[in-house]
């Protein structure tokens, strides 16, 4: 067993006697993550997904996409950001199903086909895990650390920012990649809120 913790912006491995233990504390994913115009803060004021692990689209969920509602209309089907004292502590659905978890059982389930059927050796080209399994991108020359939210510059090169929800589903792609065991996901992240966007225009207030 493994465990990855993500905590203070960063992945960290910590071994254990079957395993390791991943904590977490955000894009090949199968996830749409809708703007406050599409889903409307009263719903949450953090981030909300939408994941299909059926979707015809290794980028997005296409069964939100079509619709923009879940099947049966509202937003039941979304998962939210859960947040506890200004960190963010899982990502569940209504009936506390976790995302996380629910993507890295059916990653490595082989599930998501499409991210098998993937050119991963092109995507090490520009991301990789760092031996304590953090998210590193690749900005000119260099390799760096990646934490969610933040931008990275290296004279022409920019990276990010990418959400909490964008950063793990990578991080563990990489991690299955690199062969390593499946994990379970724990979380303790600083939250931040969505960018409140209206139906008249696409700049965020």
């Amino acid at each position: 067993m493994s465990v990855l913790i993500m905590s203070s912006g960063f992945a960290a491995m910590t071994s254990m006697a079957k395993g390791e233990v991943i904590v977490i504390g955000g894009s090949e994913s199968y996830i749409s993550m809708p703007s406050t115009d599409k889903v409307p803060t009263s719903v949450s004021e953090y981030t909300v997904i939408a994941y299909d692990p059926d979707s015809t689209s290794v980028d997005t969920a296409s069964s939100w996409e079509e619709n923009e509602e879940c099947p049966g209309g509202g937003h039941d089907c979304l998962y939210i950001e859960r947040v506890e004292n200004g960190r963010v502590t899982a990502i569940t659905d209504k009936d506390g199903n976790d995302f996380l978890q629910k993507f890295v059982d059916d990653l490595y389930a082989g599930k998501l086909s499409k991210i098998d059927e993937m050119d991963l050796e092109n995507l090490k080209k520009t991301k990789k895990l760092s031996e304590d399994n953090k998210l590193m991108a690749k900005l000119g020359d260099d390799w760096v650390k990646i934490e969610p939210g933040k931008t990275y510059e290296d004279g022409s090169h920019t990276f990010g920012p990418i959400s909490i929800s964008q950063y793990l589903p990578l991080l563990m792609v990489l991690y299955k990649a690199e062969g390593k065991p499946k994990p379970t996901i724990k979380i303790d992240m600083p939250a931040v809120k969505r960018k409140v966007y209206t139906t008249e225009t696409s700049d965020p207030i």
